[in-house]
């Protein structure tokens, strides 16, 4: 039996293998491609791989330093997490849920940035609306401004929004709000003209950035559905196909690797290990090993009672 220790690079790998009695037999460079790193591995966290340095190496670095203390970290250990390939329908979940991620993540920062332009020279309308709704988006597509708003008059706000996708039944509350805000301020503030074609612009993004969204939370709707465990999660209160898809991303798509609730907690890093010394006995801690993503998620998969949805979303 050997060892082998790979420190990870874009265009090469540095492996190193070593057998029983910790001697070197192998270590050069290797290709990034299948035929030179098809291996059975386990995973050495980086942290574990920081700590162990000091201990194998000293100051010095280089990759080969590198893979050796992976490959003796990986011989001298028993309970290294093996890696597995994940199916194609897994990987697919993964890419999606991170591409949701990062459309959130937009749509948090234009709807911020949106009042922000607002405030500076509207600032009674952007309080009058919710702009993480797509009728108040719609609004500021066509009405930034005070004035513009007077300039189209009841009439013009009433027939621009059902034109533009406006929710029809907050339609006359919208429009009279707005005609509201816009009689309270007579000032023309700095930079207005500029600003309201940026507000208008950066409006119009986030509408496409909600339809993206929605189309990619379909897609995978569909591919969690697909998932043979898929039932099962959606099943437990609280998770729909979006959690659930996240859930399986995070627990790696294989729910029969925790053959019990207290591994899943353990692996999410909310059950405590202990730490005992001598005739102390019976303390616990909180375990530093964990899947960091499932903890950080743990709120999204704790159930909760359904919030009434809102009409004009």
């Amino acid at each position: 039996m050997g060892w082998v220790g790979i420190d990870v690079g874009k265009a090469t790998h540095h492996a190193c293998v070593m057998d029983p009695a910790g001697t070197v037999v192998f270590s050069q460079k290797l290709a990034n491609d299948q035929a030179a790193i098809e291996q059975q591995v386990v995973y050495v966290p980086g942290r574990v791989v920081n700590r162990m340095t000091g201990v194998f190496r000293g100051e010095a670095k280089s990759d080969a330093k590198d893979a050796r203390v992976i490959a003796e970290t990986a011989r001298m250990r028993t309970d290294l997490t093996p890696v597995t390939a994940t199916d194609d329908l897994v990987v697919e979940l993964t890419r999606l849920t991170a591409h949701r991620e990062d459309l959130m993540a937009d749509w948090v920062r234009g709807v911020n940035r949106l009042r922000e332009m607002l405030t500076g020279i509207f600032p009674a309308l952007e309080r009058a609306f919710d702009y993480s709704t797509r009728s108040a988006l719609i609004l500021v597509t066509g009405f930034q401004t005070p004035q513009a708003i007077r300039d189209a008059g009841k009439s013009g706000v009433d027939t621009y929004l059902p034109e533009h996708g406006a929710w029809a039944k907050g339609i006359p509350r919208m429009a009279a709000d707005a005609l509201a805000t816009a009689g309270a301020q007579t000032l023309r503030l700095p930079g207005e003209q500029t600003t309201a074609a940026l507000i208008a612009r950066l409006a119009q993004q986030l509408l496409d950035l909600d339809r993206q969204t929605k189309d990619t939370d379909k897609l995978i709707t569909s591919r969690f559905r697909e998932h043979p465990q898929a039932e099962i999660i959606e099943s437990l209160p609280g998770l729909g196909p979006i959690l659930g898809a996240e859930f399986l991303v995070a627990t790696g798509g294989d729910l029969a690797a925790f053959a019990t609730s207290g591994r899943l907690a353990s692996y999410a890093g909310l059950a405590p290990v202990p730490q005992d010394s001598g005739r102390v006995t019976g303390n616990l801690r909180r375990p530093k090993r964990y899947n960091r993503r499932l903890l950080r998620d743990r709120r999204k998969f704790t159930p909760t009672a359904p919030q009434p949805a809102t009409a004009a979303a």
